[in-house]
């Protein structure tokens, strides 16, 4: 069997293992013990995990197909145990106002969208440049339009060349720069994306 990148919505059970990975990935800069687990009880926060699983093989090559058979594979097998080892993944949370309520957006959305803000995305240190942190991106913007989430926030490293790349590549776009802003003195950069009420 050959593997395929798996991206499946989180749940409170994944926390060790995302507690490991986020500080392997982030050393000094991480969250420290318990901020995952934190984060994922936090009203308004969704995230998603990645790794890769066996794809069986089928003897077609049509892509719908293969996509189909695929589907009806993952639908008799648990791909959330321990056999899909996470190799990276992604939170996001809605920005909200006061009652609870999303806000409307003050970027150039609908009136009728709200607004979230990505928390981080953590890639494995030896997977890098294998699709993961795109794919976890992908999967946390459709998450948020399918809530009515318009317009989307973060904040990167400015040494970070390729998530910078990647997030400009997903239509970001520099709003500001956050001095100091991690642990260990380093700058950030804001960014903002206003197109997700247009895919619509």
């Amino acid at each position: 069997m050959s593997s395929m990148l798996i991206v499946l919505p989180l749940t409170i059970d994944d926390a060790p293992e995302l507690e490991a990975l986020e500080a392997s990935v982030f050393g000094d800069g991480s969250w420290g013990h318990g901020g995952v687990s934190g984060s994922l009880i936090m009203p308004g926060v969704r995230g998603c995990k990645a790794g890769f699983v066996d794809r069986p093989i089928h003897e077609t090559t049509d892509p719908i197909q293969q996509k189909a058979a695929m589907e009806r594979y993952l639908g008799r097998n648990d791909v959330t145990d321990r056999r899909m080892a996470i190799l990276g993944f992604g939170l996001y949370r809605f920005v909200t106002g006061v009652g609870g309520d999303k806000c409307t957006s003050n970027l150039g959305a609908n009136e009728n969208w709200g607004e979230g803000e990505i928390l981080t995305i953590a890639v494995s240190n030896n997977h890098r440049r294998q699709g993961i942190g795109r794919a976890i991106l992908e999967f946390l913007l459709d998450d948020a339009l399918a809530e009515k989430i318009g317009v989307m926030h973060l904040e990167v490293a400015e040494h970070n060349r390729a998530a910078r790349a990647l997030y400009s590549k997903a239509g970001f776009s520099r709003v500001g720069e956050r001095k100091k802003y991690y642990r260990d003195g380093s700058d950030a950069i804001a960014m903002s994306c206003v197109s997700l009420a247009k895919k619509e």
